[in-house]
Formats: C-alpha cells, structure tokens, sequence
C-alpha cells in the first residue's frame, strides 16, 4: 500500500497538473493566484518546470518571485528534464545502393524495449557524411561540400518534411564537429539557434582548420578564424571532440589533454589549463543543459587484485567552476564495460552521445552485437545510474555502408506508447 508521503506527492501532482493547464490557458499578469502562496517554493518550481520556453516568458511577468525561480541554472535543468519528452535513441543502418535495404530501431524508454522505425527518407547528401552530435542529426550537402542539412532532437527523424538546410559555408567539409547553440524562443514556439562548424575542411584548403557560425534567424554563416595552431593535422570529428556550454565553445583532441576554449562572445580563443585525470586514454566533451561542462572517457590503471596487468574503466567527470578541475561523477560498472567487446584494448572505439539529461556510450559494430549502456545524470550533476539498452534487435544481413547513432523525437503511435 502506498504511504501517505506518496498519496500526499500524488495529491500535489495532480493540483500541479491543473494549475499548470491553467497557466497555459492564461492567468492574471498582475499578481498570483492565492492558490499558489499555499505551496513551498520547491513545488512551484516542479509545475513551473513542465511548461514550455514560450509559455515561461509569460510566467515571469507574473511576479518578481516567479521570475527569480525560473531563472537560475538549476530550473533551466529541471525544465529541460520536464518540459518535453527526451528525445529516443535511434540506430540507424544506411545502405545507399539499395535504400529500402536500409534500417532502423528507436528504443522506447517507457516500454524498456526497442521497436523498428519505418523507412527514413534522407535529403540528398554527400555518402558517409550523416552523423549526429548533441541536439541534432546533420549531413555534408550540396555543391562543394559546402552545404549542411540538419534536424534538431526535437524533430521526429522519421518525417522527411523537417529538414533544414543551410547557405553556403565559405569552406567545404567533410568530417567537422558541429555543435547546436539555443537561444531563445520564437513566438511560433520554435527556438532559435546556432551552429558551430569547426575544422574537417581538407588539408589541401588554406583555412584547413577554420571555424564557422550557422544564425538560423539571418541564415548567415561568420567566418570566425581557425582552431589553435596545436590542433594541426587534426581537426575532423575523428580527431577531436566539442561542447557549448556557459557560452563557450569548447575543443578537445579526443586521444590527448589537449583543450581549448572558444568565447562566443569576445571572439576569443583560451588554452584550458585542467588536472588531467590519472590513466586517461580519451575523452569526449559533453554538455549538460549548456550549464555543466562534463568529461566521459576510458581510463587505465593497475588492476585492483593483483596489482599486475592493466584495468580499464569508463569515467565521467564533471568540470568544478571554481577550482576549475574534473570532479569524478560517475564510473560504469565492470559488468557493462564488458558488454563492449571481450578484447579490452579495443574500448577506443567507443562513442559517446549527449541527449539533454542523459548520455549514451555505444559501439557501432556487428561483432558486439550493437551494445548501449545509458548514463542518467542527476539534476545537481552529482552521480552518474547507469543502465544497459538491453534487446538491442538483430540488423537483417544485408550489407550498410554506413552506421550512425542519433537521438529523435519519435511518434507516439510508432513507440506503442
């Protein structure tokens, strides 16, 4: 039987729900409902958290109260946990020669179990050049490679009519670390953004190195110089990694301590001087909510029994503002390290995908069987609960040129749900 902690929270839930449909219909601007001076300020967060970027612009010209509630970093976190369902992890199996050959599979989350997608209909793009990065799934288009087409998280993949697509960028690209920018929310409920697009312009071009910024708003690109002259000869996403976060761009060379920073406002780049952690072999940038900055990759040490022989873990840290170093978070357990691959010196394939308050450690390879493990991180950005994508579905025989990884709003009537 329930206790009466829950009843009470179900309780509060449900006058959370009315009070919020409520806002959404409109409320009075001049002062708060008496209703709400009754609840604790942590339950007025909870419901103020489930409404919309829109919707929220409105609240905060209710009051001075709510409008200092809505606006620290804790409730942009709590809001984007609440306000919208995460967006699903997909696995997609590409076969250019023979399109319908290709494949796909969403796991849905609620049901704890993955469903096949239907045919995803792609722009036209250069082959091999589809991937994905925090927020959205792009590809390398158009004449020169100097076209991107994207799709935001938020979009469902399987709709072919969602596409954007960008101008010209000044250089072409084949492999670059696109990273996605929020800004603020349009009156249509779209938001606004950025794209940054840096380095995977070919060695024989001058700017080899160059970095770039998509406004959706102007459909502009500004050229912004090139990546620090330490990242030469490795620029593609192969090479390194990126984040946006408290307005900075940051960049790292995935297989060294090698991290700068670009400041999106001063225009400006800054050599990051952090304690790199013992044993680390790679490290992969992630963002949480543009707020905290967080570091995930594989380490090496001694193993614990005999103290002979080499252990591998896979760590995430979280960088602290003020003493500005990694504050470990988070370690995957052994059991799912090993799902991976049985041959352990092999674990530099992996790779990591940010979705808002979750991230995904993944490897593309038939010979593991597709393995992915969740890592769910706390609101405060304090512990890392893991959990493995179990029942990863058999990919059919035929060949695929290319694999990739993304996170999609899906259907729905597609999830079951």
């Amino acid at each position: 039987m329930a206790g009466a902690g829950q009843t009470a929270e179900g309780e509060v839930a449900a006058a959370g729900t009315t009070i919020a449909q409520n806002i959404r219909d409109g409320c009075d601007e001049k002062e708060p409902p008496q209703l709400w001076e009754m609840l604790s300020d942590h339950v007025v967060e909870l419901i103020l958290a489930r409404l919309s970027l829109v919707q929220l612009q409105s609240v905060r010209k209710v009051c001075k109260h709510w409008e200092a509630l809505t606006s620290t970093c804790e409730f942009a976190l709590l809001n984007a946990h609440l306000s919208r369902p995460q967006p699903n992890f997909v696995l997609c199996g590409m076969n250019y020669l023979v399109p319908r050959k290709s494949q796909a599979f969403v796991f849905a989350s609620e049901q704890g179990l993955w469903r096949g997608l239907p045919s995803i209909v792609l722009p036209p793009h250069n082959m091999g050049s589809l991937d994905s990065s925090a927020g959205l799934v792009y590809a390398i288009a158009g004449p020169g490679e100097k076209c991107l087409r994207y799709k935001l998280s938020t979009a469902d993949v399987v709709q072919c009519d969602q596409w954007l697509e960008t101008t010209l960028m000044q250089y072409p690209r084949r492999a670059p670390v696109v990273a996605l920018v929020e800004g603020g929310a349009k009156p249509s409920g779209d938001v606004a953004h950025k794209l940054i697009v840096a380095g995977g312009v070919p060695d024989f071009e001058p700017e080899h190195m160059a970095v770039e910024i998509y406004d959706s708003e102007t459909g502009a690109w500004e050229f912004c110089g090139n990546l620090p002259s330490s990242f030469q000869g490795g620029s593609s996403r192969l090479w390194i990694t990126g984040a946006v976060c408290n307005g900075k761009f940051y960049v790292s060379q995935i297989h060294s301590w090698l991290i700068t920073s670009f400041d999106l406002s001063q225009r400006t780049w800054t050599d990051v001087q952090w304690e790199c952690p013992q044993g680390l072999m790679n490290v992969n940038l992630l963002s949480l909510g543009g707020i905290h900055l967080l570091l995930a990759g594989l380490c090496k040490g001694p193993l614990m029994e005999s103290n002979t022989g080499t252990e591998f873990n896979f760590k995430v840290w979280k960088i602290d503002p003020k003493m500005q170093k990694p504050v470990q978070i988070g370690t995957m357990p052994r059991c799912l390290l090993l799902l991976f691959e049985e041959n352990l010196h092999e674990l530099g394939e992996l790779k990591v995908l940010m979705n808002e308050m979750s991230f995904y450690v993944y490897k593309l390879s038939p010979y593991t069987g597709y393995p992915v493990v969740e890592g769910e991180i706390s609101s405060d950005a304090q512990m890392v609960k893991w959990r493995v994508l179990s029942g990863v579905p058999a990919f059919s025989g035929y060949r695929f040129d290319h694999m990739v990884a993304l996170c999609s709003s899906v259907s729905h009537i597609i999830l079951g749900a």
